[in-house]
């Protein structure tokens, strides 16, 4: 199921009944705007597939590394992330606001660029963290269309975690891709809740994954 305009508006509801210091005012205002902005650009799909390798491949070089930290506001069906991005192509770190709606291969998702102030005081404000670093990667055989593969190395209790992901631009183009042997050995978890990042960092460790 995907959420609809009135779901979305019950989230933004629920967010402002917060009792008042549960967030500081100016950060509450912000997340509430990024919400309705949500709201507005509803139709905003995410169409992926990912697998699990046993490891990082050679190919995922020092000099292509991303270094990420992400937490959760909020989590479940619908949830509120951030997301900070430093190292390569990024220069300076980068900080992200994402919402996401319900599914695996396809949801909704809404996601702005916002301050590093604004960041650093909703981070206070996470349930949930992970750290992981990203290997991204343009490769594509002759005659067929140049796609990005991002390879995630997870860290601290999930280090070990290899999870390689490719976006589509329809489902009937994700359904019909068959990933290319240069990947290496992988396992489909597209399906698997168990691998949805926001799992990843409520339980914290492999040990759900066994």
């Amino acid at each position: 199921m995907l959420y609809s305009k009135d779901q979305i508006l019950a989230k933004i509801d629920e967010f402002e009944s917060y009792p008042i210091g549960t967030i500081p005012t100016r950060y509450k205002e912000i997340t509430l705007q990024y919400l309705r902005k949500m709201f507005e650009k509803i139709d905003a799909m995410e169409i992926e597939r990912k697998w699990r390798l046993d490891s990082l491949p050679k190919f995922c070089t020092n000099d292509l590394r991303q270094e990420i930290n992400q937490g959760y506001i909020f989590d479940g069906e619908f949830e509120l992330r951030l997301r900070r991005i430093a190292g390569y192509g990024v220069g300076e770190a980068i900080h992200y606001l994402t919402t996401k709606g319900s599914g695996h291969l396809s949801r909704h998702e809404w996601e702005s660029e916002i301050p590093q102030w604004a960041f650093d005081g909703l981070w206070e404000k996470a349930v949930h963290t992970l750290m992981k670093d990203r290997f991204t990667i343009y490769r594509g055989e002759i005659g067929q269309v140049i796609r990005k593969f991002e390879f995630d190395e997870y860290k601290l209790g999930l280090f070990g975690l290899v999870i390689v992901e490719c976006e589509f631009s329809t489902q009937e183009e994700a359904e019909a891709f068959v990933l290319p042997d240069w990947v290496g050995h992988a396992a489909e978890v597209t399906n698997d809740h168990r691998y949805k990042n926001q799992m990843l960092a409520r339980l914290g460790s492999l040990e759900h994954l066994k």
